[in-house]
């Protein structure tokens, strides 16, 4: 009996020290599952702030892989966006160095038009690259190249009358034009165009983009080399023609004074463009000695050094005396009354000396 007595005390015990063995390996289980889960994730909070991803965008030239020699390329364009992203280090490394590059391959492709997949290179595999746009339409035609004068073009209303063009230069002579050969066979010329205000009057220097055009004159889509030119056009007063009011004077012994009116206000005059600047009116004497009622005289302009042609060169002009010089009882019919004009009226004749 005190055995059996003492074998169920001892299991009890022995129970009892196995559920507590048993909390014990579970508490500390849990302890260390704690423990390495607060390493893992101090550990992971500093890995991702090494590795902080960024984005960046760069301009990159396309590089168009197909023989110049013979093929001429268009709708190519000459740089291309390229987005990349990556970790934050690696990627202000690349966008700063931009040692990768961008390609478009048509060495394998037919004459006329394709879409072409653009190609990165030399980019390390952790920098994602993508390149905007992906694709590029582009046209491949037989390659020509011709050497056309260089031609001065200028609106030549836009000179001044009475000045002309003495002569055109140009820094460059001939150019070369290269491109697709459809293109280049229609080039009729190769112009330099100057822009000009209106009414030039001195000689003008420019540096113009040249422009390749066809027989009706349209822009033609082909490349020019060299692609400007410094053009000098020489302007100098040349022949021209200016109108100008005429202006009477009265001149004679008798004190008084007179109406002097003319069939014409103005004349046109032709010769040396420097002198014509320099006329503002002519000046006409009118002899009115003796003359005491209406009177019409024809007078001749006097000829002016430089000018060629005064047109017209006779004017009739109607003398009116008034005051003590007056006698409206004996007064003529004057002719061409209703085409005359008033040039300058109340003239005094003492003071009508200056030619």
């Amino acid at each position: 009996m005190k055995i059996v007595k003492f074998l169920k005390a001892q299991g009890i015990y022995l129970v009892i020290s196995l559920i507590f063995a048993i909390a014990l390996f579970i508490y500390v289980g849990n302890s260390n599952q704690a423990t390495q889960q607060a390493k893992d994730n101090q550990s992971s909070g500093t890995f991702t702030t090494l590795t902080s991803q960024r984005k960046a965008k760069v301009t990159m030239p396309l590089q168009v892989n197909v023989d110049t020699s013979k093929y001429f390329v268009t709708g190519a364009p000459s740089t291309v966006t390229v987005q990349l992203t990556g970790s934050s280090a690696l990627v202000t490394a690349v966008a700063n160095t931009k040692n990768f590059e961008i390609s478009a391959n048509l060495k394998n492709l037919s004459l006329g038009k394709h879409q072409v997949q653009l190609k990165v290179s030399g980019l390390d595999k952790t920098v994602a690259a993508k390149v905007i746009p992906s694709k590029i339409n582009v046209e491949i035609a037989q390659r020509a190249s011709k050497i056309f004068n260089v031609n001065v073009n200028y609106n030549k209303e836009s000179i001044a009358s009475g000045y002309e063009v003495t002569q055109t230069n140009s820094s460059v002579q001939n150019v070369q034009v290269t491109g697709a050969k459809d293109q280049v066979d229609q080039v009729t010329q190769i112009i330099a165009p100057l822009n000009l205000n209106v009414d030039t009057r001195r000689s003008v220097q420019q540096q113009v983009k040249l422009e390749a055009i066809n027989a009706n004159g349209k822009l033609l889509d082909v490349v020019l080399s060299p692609q400007t030119t410094q053009v000098n056009l020489n302007i100098k007063a040349g022949q021209g023609q200016k109108t100008v009011p005429v202006v009477l004077k009265a001149q004679g012994k008798d004190n008084g004074d007179y109406e002097l009116t003319a069939n014409v206000n103005e004349v046109v005059l032709s010769g040396q463009q420097t002198i014509l600047n320099k006329i503002n009116n002519i000046q006409t004497t009118v002899d009115v000695d003796g003359i005491t009622k209406t009177t019409v005289k024809t007078i001749k302009i006097d000829s002016l050094e430089g000018i060629s042609k005064i047109s017209p060169r006779k004017l009739k002009v109607t003398i009116t005396p008034s005051g003590k010089n007056g006698d409206t009882s004996q007064t003529s019919k004057a002719t061409s009354t209703k085409d005359t004009a008033v040039v300058n009226s109340r003239t005094s004749s003492s003071s009508s000396t200056d030619k």
